[in-house]
């Protein structure tokens, strides 16, 4: 009689395992996709909405990581309790924890600049006449000090992101103004995408770090 294979039934679902911190390290993954969403052009909504995919996805890989590693290895706690309170202390880090609590309210910590109509940005010359019009075109006279120099243009910012101070609801004594520091020293750019990104380059050296040291002693991954 001839064998068959078995066929699997139509809608399963297989199991599969993740390795050691596989879920952390998919919020991580998640994160970054909120990153990439502040990075590419598009509109306010869609810059807020990557800041709050990013905040959120941070603090879920965190508490992924804090469970797991609890669970996995006995001395785990110890060295995982002196980052968590690494990242209570340090002003970036708390400041990232603490817009991911507002975001679960309904908050967003991104605020925006009010927008700017630039005219003969960096133009060297003299301005006569300029006319604008509701079509979003314009009409300029001007001449520069030199033939060879740059023609005077007019152009349009609606507004920069930027981070605003978290007020705690409960308690509006604790404020947390958006952060000028991170571990030791000043962070020169502290626009939200900046903030982001050093948030995420940091756990993810946390999580590299604690693979080193406890990888090597993880028990079989679990389905």
């Amino acid at each position: 009689m001839a064998r068959k294979r078995i066929e699997l039934a139509p809608g399963s679902i297989l199991p599969a395992t993740r390795p050691l911190w596989g879920e952390a390290l998919e919020k991580l993954d998640e994160a970054a996709i909120g990153i990439s969403l502040m990075q590419q052009p598009g509109n306010s909504i869609i810059f807020s909405s990557g800041w709050k995919r990013f905040v959120d996805a941070l603090e879920q890989s965190w508490v992924c990581f804090f469970d797991e590693g609890k669970r996995q290895f006995t001395d785990f706690q110890p060295w995982a309790g002196r980052v968590d309170a690494k990242r209570r202390k340090d002003p970036l880090l708390r400041y990232i924890l603490e817009a991911r609590h507002q975001s679960q309210h309904g908050g967003t910590a991104i605020e925006w600049t009010a927008p700017v109509l630039r005219i003969a940005p960096t133009f060297n010359g003299a301005v006569h006449r300029i006319r604008t019009f509701d079509d979003g075109t314009y009409e300029i006279e001007a001449r520069p000090l030199q033939p060879w120099m740059p023609q005077a243009t007019v152009d349009y910012s609606p507004g920069e992101p930027i981070l605003r101070t978290i007020i705690n609801s409960r308690y509006p004594d604790q404020q947390f103004p958006p952060p000028t520091e991170h571990q030791v020293g000043a962070e020169a750019d502290t626009s939200p995408l900046a903030v982001a990104e050093i948030g995420h380059r940091f756990y993810a050296g946390v999580y590299a770090e604690a693979l080193e040291k406890f990888g090597s002693r993880a028990k079989p991954p679990s389905v």
